[in-house]
């Protein structure tokens, strides 16, 4: 009988600890410092201003794919190209998330617009714009990409506070 008298507020008690959990959750998830992963656009079939991706390109996008699929990626940007969006085309269509557009001629904009966000970032770029980018996030110098080297993968955490770059190279295998 005790009980039932206080049962309506040990009800009360228990949804607003409840409620501030779930608040809690999510304020931290809005809170997440972004990941960024960036990359150069695989094999491209010949060197005219903007070739398709070469069989051995396909391949490599395919390879990114596999690598990448399983993330919790919240968006996706691209230059204008089309290696750059064939890259990236196949994890976007899989994930059901549009390929959104850069300008490579503002990195500066584009690297705080990155700072910015939050979850998992993919960006698909060139062998000069790639590296620059990176820099720009990082505040300090990033080694240049060969013309003849397709396999960088450039990875920051903690973008927006204090980024940290963890750099890869992955061999195709799909």
């Amino acid at each position: 009988m005790f009980y039932k008298a206080y049962l309506p507020f040990l009800l009360v008690i228990t949804f607003i600890d409840t409620s501030s959990v779930f608040a809690q959750t999510k304020v931290a998830a809005q809170t997440v410092e972004p990941t960024i992963i960036l990359f150069r656009h695989a094999e491209k079939l010949d060197s005219s201003r903007d070739p398709d991706l070469s069989p051995v390109g396909v391949e490599r996008s395919n390879t990114l794919f596999h690598m990448l699929k399983d993330l919790e990626i919240t968006a996706i940007y691209s230059t204008s190209y089309k290696r750059t969006m064939q890259t990236v085309q196949p994890l976007a269509d899989s994930l059901e998330l549009p390929v959104n557009p850069y300008d490579p001629r503002d990195l500066a904009g584009f690297a705080e617009i990155l700072k910015e966000t939050t979850g998992v970032v993919l960006v698909s770029g060139h062998s000069n714009t790639t590296p620059t980018l990176t820099s720009l996030i990082l505040g300090s110098e990033v080694s240049k990409i060969n013309e003849d080297e397709y396999d960088n993968l450039f990875i920051i955490t903690s973008a927006s506070t204090r980024p940290v770059l963890t750099k890869l190279r992955y061999p195709i295998f799909y």
